[in-house]
């Protein structure tokens, strides 16, 4: 991961899909 951060932790809580989107998101 690109570190921690406070949105990990709601990645973590949601399917792959959205954790793939929010990373996209994030860089």
């Amino acid at each position: 991961m690109v570190g921690k951060k406070k949105g990990d932790k709601v990645t973590v809580s949601v399917p792959s899909g959205t954790l793939t989107l929010t990373i996209k998101a994030v860089k």
